[in-house]
């Protein structure tokens, strides 16, 4: 979960950039750091997936997640050229992902408590 959760941090970081900066150079190294921190996250999957589930049903699992991740990836650009042919500019949808990008760094947050304390109940 700290992985996931530096990756969401760094997310916001680098959307909010996208949102203020003016310098073209600056813009391109905030979107080269967002697109690691998509595949950053998807090569971390396999192993979180491990420490969260188990091991016997990973494949499973996996799968479900790979299948989620590739119906995203069809649906996500095709509402983002929509929300802009609507609104014109991408404010709205960088803020949104901003807004989602808080919500799973919530989550992942809770996740690390709730391991710390698996953790702690273990180690007595």
């Amino acid at each position: 979960p700290r992985t996931y959760s530096a990756i969401f941090i760094l997310d916001i970081v680098m959307l909010i950039t996208l949102i203020l900066c003016k310098v073209p150079v600056i813009f391109a190294l905030a979107l080269c750091l967002l697109l690691s921190c998509y595949g950053a996250g998807f090569s971390v999957i396999p192993v979180y997936l491990g420490d969260v589930f188990g091991t016997r049903e990973l494949g499973a699992i996996h799968g479900y997640v790979l299948t989620a991740w590739a119906a995203a990836g069809m649906v996500g650009p095709i509402l983002l050229s929509y929300t802009h042919q609507i609104l014109h500019n991408y404010f709205v949808t960088l803020v949104v992902f901003i807004v989602i990008d808080l919500l799973a760094l919530i989550v992942s947050l809770a996740l690390q408590r709730a391991f710390a304390g698996m953790q702690e109940q273990v180690n007595k």
